[in-house]
């Protein structure tokens, strides 16, 4: 779009802060999505379920609103995988603290009663492009 204007001034400078600046939409592209599903054995699973979900918007939730912020959270330790993949190709996902997390996030959303079985996650990107979509798909057994 435009190119960003210098302004001598500093008063003017910091001035701007107080005035929004709609710049930072300026790379949005397509959202990791993470997914799993769990099941007994490995020929037996359940369908893909989102494991972050985005929570009702309430009226108290304008003031007090915890789910939304781990939603928040981890759609940005999502977006921190993807880009580690991008900067490090071929690296083994088990080598990254990230991985590590995004491990915890999707064992933590695991329900009781799948305890004991098997458990497959997938991180996704759509986009419009021919790539394929999935950057990672790992099977997990899930132990009590």
């Amino acid at each position: 779009m435009l190119p960003r204007r210098h302004v001598a001034s500093a008063t003017v400078s910091h001035l701007r802060v107080l005035l929004p600046s709609w710049r930072f939409f300026d790379g949005l592209g397509a959202a990791p999505e993470l997914l799993m599903r769990v099941g007994p054995s490995v020929s037996s699973f359940g369908p893909w379920q989102p494991v972050i979900t985005v929570p009702p918007r309430r009226w108290r939730t304008l003031v007090w609103n915890p789910e939304a912020q781990l939603a928040l959270a981890s759609h940005a330790l999502l977006e921190r995988l993807q880009h580690e993949f991008e900067e490090q190709p071929g690296i083994p996902p088990a080598t990254l603290i990230t991985y590590q997390l995004v491990l915890n996030l999707v064992l933590s959303a695991v329900p009781a009663a799948a305890h004991g079985g098997v458990m497959q996650f997938q991180l996704l990107v759509r986009d419009t492009s021919d790539a394929p979509p999935t950057l990672l798909h790992e099977s997990v057994p899930h132990a009590c």
